[in-house]
């Protein structure tokens, strides 16, 4: 969901904030995550599986992105 790409960085960077605030990591251990995080899920995008598999749910993510018609309140963020 590209549209939430900033606010999905965000959470994770008070996330990994918070493991080190709390003593439960070494900021070069969150770093080490970040990187290895990042190398595969660059590795899973850039994959054949990964691609059927998004084309395969597109119909479930558009209705998932539509409000409720009840009138319910919707919390994006």
């Amino acid at each position: 969901m590209p549209e939430r790409r900033q606010r999905l960085l965000q959470v994770g960077r008070q996330g990994m904030a918070a493991r080190v605030t709390c003593g439960m990591h070494y900021p070069s251990d969150v770093e080490a995550g970040q990187r290895l995080a990042e190398a595969a899920a660059l590795q899973i995008i850039g994959s054949l599986q990964w691609k059927q598999f998004k084309m395969s749910v597109k119909p479930e993510i558009k209705a998932l992105m539509q409000p409720p018609s009840a009138g319910l309140v919707v919390v994006y963020d």
